[in-house]
């Protein structure tokens, strides 16, 4: 085990936990909106 193979790796698995952070975050984005969305729509029909 090389250290620029285990900082290969380390680099790797960082852009991975980014990567799965970023998703997360869109999809919590996604939901916070379509919900708020939905309650605009809900007082604006009332």
């Amino acid at each position: 085990m090389t250290l620029s193979n285990s900082t290969k790796k380390y680099n790797g698995f960082l852009l991975f936990f980014l990567i799965l952070n970023y998703f997360l975050i869109s999809f919590t984005n996604c939901a916070t909106y379509f919900q708020n969305r939905k309650t605009i729509l809900r007082t604006s029909l009332l």
